[in-house]
């Protein structure tokens, strides 16, 4: 019969690298303070509020998970690490070299801790929007490894208050399900439910004003307008 190749395992993702036991991860989050307080806690709490993309004047906060550090004589890691963020041309935008992100006794197996530091990306008026890439190399420097990870992060124009703009996937967008129960309650006197979202806008005021068009289980068509406040 004719030989076979073993297939290799897929390379991890550009945010996650790992020698041996050691391995690292870049995330990102808007809320450094919820993320620092809910790491480590049972549950999706800290990791449900990551995400690589921004606006305008809204920093974007880049985080080191880690895990397998080596312990010194005295049971702790040492970790530092060189934090560059990219603008879209690939000039230089911010950077932060030889920073302690870690030190204190390795993560329990299976867990992984979160780095004190973290490297915020801020586009300013007059700052380019689009895709910055954020690169972090970490250093265990008792192991005397070097790990590096990168990712892009995505800058957009502030949403222009008054527009309307509409809201993707709208049939299984977690943000419509309030204002549809709303709706419900105001429209139905049945038991109906909405079989269809047909669209789904948006227009940001003090709150939200969510245009919703849906068909209902029993074929009619409704058109509302919902407010969620802030």
């Amino acid at each position: 019969s004719a030989p076979f190749a073993l297939s290799a395992a897929p390379p991890p993702p550009p945010n996650i690298a790992k020698q041996g036991n050691f391995a690292v991860e870049q995330i990102a989050t808007l809320d450094a303070a919820a993320l620092k307080k809910n790491w480590g806690k049972p549950g999706t709490a800290a990791r449900d509020g990551l995400t690589t993309s921004t606006s305008r004047n809204q920093p974007l906060h880049t985080f080191i998970a880690l895990s397998g550090c080596k312990a010194d004589a005295a049971g702790e890691c040492n970790l530092v690490a060189n934090f560059l963020i990219l603008d879209p041309s690939g000039k230089r935008f911010t950077d932060a070299d030889g920073i302690s992100i870690y030190r204190g006794p390795p993560s329990a197996a299976g867990q992984s801790v979160l780095s004190w530091a973290s490297l915020g990306l801020h586009v300013k008026p007059g700052d380019a929007v689009g895709a910055y890439t954020a690169k972090v190399e970490v250093i265990d420097k008792n192991a005397g490894i070097t790990l590096k990870t990168q990712q892009v992060l995505t800058v957009a124009e502030v949403p222009v208050v008054g527009g309307w703009k509409p809201v993707r996937n709208p049939n299984t967008a977690a943000e419509l399900k309030g204002p549809l129960q709303a709706m419900l309650a105001e429209i139905s006197t049945e038991r109906l439910k909405v079989a269809q979202v047909i669209s789904a806008d948006k227009q940001v005021v003090a709150g939200t004003n969510y245009r919703m068009r849906v068909r209902m289980t029993n074929g009619k068509t409704w058109q509302a307008v919902v407010w969620k406040k802030l």
